[in-house]
């Protein structure tokens, strides 16, 4: 996580693993957290983006 940015890094674990299954099993706690903190980032920012069409709709 020092050199490349979290979601560079998160693709680079994901890749060591044959699944999720084997991510799930076999992963370091590093790797996960890594692979979580990518997954927050998305949802967050799609959590964004559904609130301001939300606003957008009702005129907010």
């Amino acid at each position: 996580m020092k050199t490349k940015n979290v979601a560079e890094r998160s693709k680079t674990v994901v890749s060591k693993y044959k699944g999720f299954a084997d991510f799930i099993l076999n992963a370091t706690t590093e790797d996960k957290e890594v692979v979580f903190t990518t997954v927050m980032r998305r949802v967050s920012a799609q959590q964004q983006r559904i609130i301001q069409q939300a606003n957008a709709l009702k005129g907010g």
